[in-house]
C-alpha cells in the first residue's frame, strides 16, 4: 500500500512540474506587443479639438489577429474589433458592429497605428452620427503613465 501511495505522489509531482514548464514555455513564446493599453486621447475634426481628453483602451484578442478598441463610454460609447493590418502595429476595420450600441450601429476605423509604444492615432466614423459616416474624427493621444 505504501508503494502505491508513494508511486501516486511521485506521479502527481511529476505531472505538476511538467505542466508548469509547459505553461512557462507557452507564455514565453507569446509575441511582445505594444497594442495593449490605456490611452489619454482627444477627438479632432480638421485639426480642431472637439472633445477630450478621454480614455481609449486597446486589448489584443487571444488569437493576436485583431485588437478591441473601446472608449469606456466617455466619447461615443463605442467598442469594436479592428484587424491588424501590418507588422508595424497598424489596424483598421470597415463596418464593424459597435458592441456598445443598442442599435448595432457600425463603425469604420481607418489608418490606425501605435507609434513608438507611446502614442496612438486613428480615424473613426460612426453609422449613428447625424449623417451616417458623415464625419471623420481623428483620435490621437498618448499612453497613460
Amino acid at each position: 500500500m505504501k508503494k502505491i501511495l508513494f508511486f501516486s505522489l511521485f506521479m502527481l509531482l511529476f505531472i505538476t512540474v511538467a505542466c508548469d514548464q509547459t505553461l512557462e514555455n507557452e507564455l514565453s513564446n507569446l509575441p511582445e506587443t505594444n497594442l495593449n493599453g490605456d490611452w489619454t486621447v482627444s477627438a479632432y475634426i480638421d485639426n480642431n479639438i472637439i472633445y477630450g481628453p478621454f480614455t481609449v483602451s486597446t486589448l489584443m484578442t487571444p488569437a493576436n489577429e485583431s485588437i478591441v478598441i473601446k472608449d469606456n463610454g466617455e466619447f461615443w460609447k463605442f467598442q469594436t474589433e479592428a484587424q491588424l493590418i501590418d507588422s508595424n502595429e497598424g489596424f483598421a476595420t470597415q463596418s464593424s458592429v459597435n458592441q456598445k450600441s443598442s442599435l448595432e450601429a457600425k463603425i469604420n476605423i481607418l489608418d490606425g497605428s501605435i507609434v513608438n509604444n507611446d502614442s496612438i492615432t486613428f480615424d473613426i466614423q460612426f453609422e449613428d452620427d447625424e449623417t451616417p459616416y458623415g464625419f471623420t474624427y481623428k483620435i490621437k493621444g498618448r499612453r497613460k503613465q
